[in-house]
């Protein structure tokens, strides 16, 4: 199956499939939407059928008083006698469990009652006064009942003599269960707010009773007298519901009637029947999608596969083969299948000619020409073809001109070059002379370089003695000038020493005067102070001879520091005439070295110029070779493009 007739059948299947949704989904909600207003329909004709069947059983109760008042069942109550007879008429009479009854006299007082009879209080009197009454009715003791009561009269006489009342309490369940089975809605009555009475069973299989009612819908019914209609969750479950107020014998609102249906069972039903719709429509597009591939395979599948066919020979070049023996309809397919097959044959009639023309191309033959009538783009190849031959013819003139041009300009070349490897050879030797001229010139460099580097560590030597003996000059001064320092602290210690000895020459001669003046008793003491002066005079001479050697030594010192200064000048400049030697020596060694390394590299450009020059001259024989070589082929060339026609 071809991939147009797949998405043929694809986009059909998804619309049938688009279509079919369609109707199964509007038709499934049309019918919900039926559905859900029959089962509306049906609880609100569950509370009519409540509310009637109440009326029913008000009717019931005053056919039982209606039927004792003409028996006179009634007065014989009221008498108070036969009770037992009263009592088995009643048993007969009543319909229901929860039927009751009471009979009293004109007092008010009761004579005769059921035993289920429960009210707290009731109206009956107001029977002896306005006739029957009869409707739904309030108790503490029974919160809602249907009651009818009436007058009990003397048969003879026409005379009330009392009244009776015959009511049902409204938590029975028979006439709830009738109406379920005539409307099959669940029914409930409500007291108030309470669940009163149902048909409703919950999960323990009891009568759903005492429930409250939700406080929505209580509001909307009971307190604003209005109904509600819609849909409510019951036990898990969902309901179509219809609550209507009910109304007690005065007209107020004490409750209300409800009827009620679970859509479970629609809902299942629902499902089923979209289970089976689908499944359906499932068949149903199998059956059409076997039709649609049969219809489709046969209509377009078989023409576009064989369209295809022909097609994919165009494509792979394959123009030779037979026609289509296949019957196209008379169609959009069966027409694009016949252009098909004409783009074919003209495009095969196109090729032949094409070929032909470029075998007599092959040939060397350029003059050939069409021999069809080339059209719509085609004119293009036609008109290319036209501009090849043209070009080409003027390019074999150009070739034939060029031939004799390459053929002279290469004989041309090989006499350059044979002439270029002779002068070539010539500077090669001249060359391989100055190579050896520069190995000498390095040689002497490097020798130079040598000695510049000897003489540089020689003056590095002779420098750091230099900066020694310095050195030891300015320690020299500095203990010269210490030695000059000392001797003129000895020079005022010296001053000193004379001073003391001029003090002790006056004592003594002090001590003279005054022995002579003792007289005998002062000689003893004039030969001390004699020999005292003398002893101070000896120390003023030794003191002075001693400072006279210190001044001459002072001035041998100064001198020797102005010798030791003038020779420590002299040392700095011989200093710095040394270290401007070895500065001197050292951009001598540095130039050595790079004059070394310029040589170096002279001699290695000498060395790459040598074989460079040799290389030329092997190529300028290997280009004299080439040179000749083509000048054969450019004669065979022009010999070739004389072969060719234009």
């Amino acid at each position: 199956m071809s991939k147009i007739t797949k998405k043929i059948l694809l986009a059909v299947t998804v619309a049938l499939t688009a279509i079919v949704a369609i109707v199964v989904t509007v038709s499934v909600v049309v019918s919900k939407k039926h559905s859900n207003a029959v089962m509306m329909s049906q609880v609100t004709v569950g509370v009519g059928v409540l509310e009637n069947d109440v009326r029913v059983q008000i009717d019931r109760l005053k056919e039982i008083a209606l039927s004792w008042s003409g028996e006179g069942v009634d007065y014989t109550a009221v008498t108070g006698k036969k009770l037992e007879k009263v009592n088995e008429r009643w048993a007969k009479s009543k319909g229901t469990d929860y039927d009751f009854a009471c009979v009293c006299d004109l007092g008010g007082n009761v004579v005769w009652k059921t035993d289920n009879f429960n009210l707290s209080s009731s109206r009956i009197n107001e029977v002896v006064e306005g006739g029957a009454i009869s409707g739904i009715f309030t108790d503490k003791n029974v919160p809602l009942s249907l009651q009818y009561m009436g007058p009990v009269l003397y048969v003879e006489t026409g005379e009330i003599v009392g009244t009776m009342l015959v009511g049902m309490d409204m938590r029975a369940s028979e006439y709830l269960d009738n109406v379920k089975s005539q409307t099959t809605a669940e029914v409930s009555i409500f007291s108030d707010k309470t669940r009163y009475a149902t048909t409703l069973i919950d999960e323990t299989g009891a009568r759903a009773i005492d429930l409250p009612m939700y406080d929505n819908i209580y509001q909307r019914v009971v307190k604003e007298g209005g109904e509600y209609v819609g849909q409510a969750t019951l036990f898990g479950q969902n309901h179509f519901v219809n609550y209507q107020p009910m109304k007690d014998y005065d007209g107020n609102i004490v409750g209300a009637y409800f009827s009620g249906l679970s859509s479970a069972e629609t809902d299942k039903s629902f499902g089923s029947i979209i289970i089976v719709s689908a499944i359906m429509s499932v068949v149903c597009l199998a059956i059409i999608d076997l039709i649609m591939i049969v219809f489709i395979r046969k209509i377009v599948g078989k023409p576009i596969a064989e369209s295809n066919r022909i097609a994919e020979e165009m494509r792979t070049g394959q123009l030779s083969t037979p026609d289509s023996t296949f019957t196209f309809g008379d169609d959009e397919i069966g027409h694009f299948a016949k252009k098909l097959e004409d783009a074919k044959h003209t495009l095969r009639d196109y090729i032949a000619d094409i070929s032909r023309q470029l075998s007599m191309m092959a040939d060397g033959d350029f003059s050939g020409e069409p021999n069809m009538a080339y059209v719509g783009d085609f004119v293009k190849i036609e008109e290319s073809f036209r501009q090849i031959r043209d070009n080409l013819s003027v390019v074999i003139q150009h070739i034939a001109s060029s031939a004799d041009s390459v053929k002279t300009g290469a004989d041309q070349m090989a006499e350059g070059a044979m002439r270029l490897a002779e002068g070539t050879s010539k500077q090669a030797t001249a060359i391989e002379t100055l190579v050896g001229a520069i190995d000498r010139i390095s040689e002497h460099i490097t020798n130079n370089t040598e000695n510049a580097e000897k003489a540089d560590k020689l003056s590095k030597v002779t420098e750091d003695r230099i900066t020694n003996q310095d050195r030891e000059i300015s320690n020299m001064l500095a203990a010269m000038e210490e030695i000059k320092n000392r001797s003129n602290e000895i020079s005022v210690i010296i001053k000193t020493i004379e001073d003391i000895a001029f003090q002790t020459n006056i004592l003594s001669l002090n001590a003279a005067i005054e022995a002579a003046r003792a007289g005998e008793a002062g000689k003893g003491f004039a030969v001390v102070a004699d020999e005292v002066r003398n002893l101070a005079s000896k120390s003023a001479e030794a003191a002075n001879n001693t400072n006279e050697l210190i001044n001459a030594t002072i001035a041998a010192v100064n001198n020797g520091a102005q010798i030791a200064a003038r020779t420590a000048e002299a040392m700095t400049e011989v200093k710095d005439f040394s270290k401007q030697t070895g500065d001197l020596i050292s951009k001598i060694s540095e130039a050595s070295l790079v004059q070394s390394e310029s040589a170096k590299q002279i001699e290695d450009e000498a060395d790459r110029i040598r074989a460079v020059t040799e290389q030329n001259s092997s190529t300028a024989e290997e280009s004299a070779a080439s040179c000749e070589e083509l000048s054969g082929m450019s004669t065979v060339l022009h010999e070739e493009v004389a072969k060719l026609k234009a």
